[in-house]
């Protein structure tokens, strides 16, 4: 987990922080064309999609 320090302007999307992943993120969000908030709602949906497909496919091996 990093941390982050400062604050969010869903404006510019500008965030300061500590830590490579959420660096990584704001730069993610300009090639995007989003705010970092954006960008984080989009991560955490995409998370919660990859956590369901991965439950799906473990349920398959155990019925398999």
């Amino acid at each position: 987990m990093y941390i982050a320090t400062g604050s969010e302007n869903d404006k510019t999307g500008h965030l300061t922080v500590v830590g490579k992943e959420l660096a990584s993120l704001e730069a993610s969000a300009n090639i995007l064309g989003v705010t970092v908030a954006e960008a984080r709602s989009l991560l955490k949906i995409i998370a919660t999609v990859e956590r369901e497909v991965n439950m799906w496919n473990a349920e398959t091996r155990v019925e398999a």
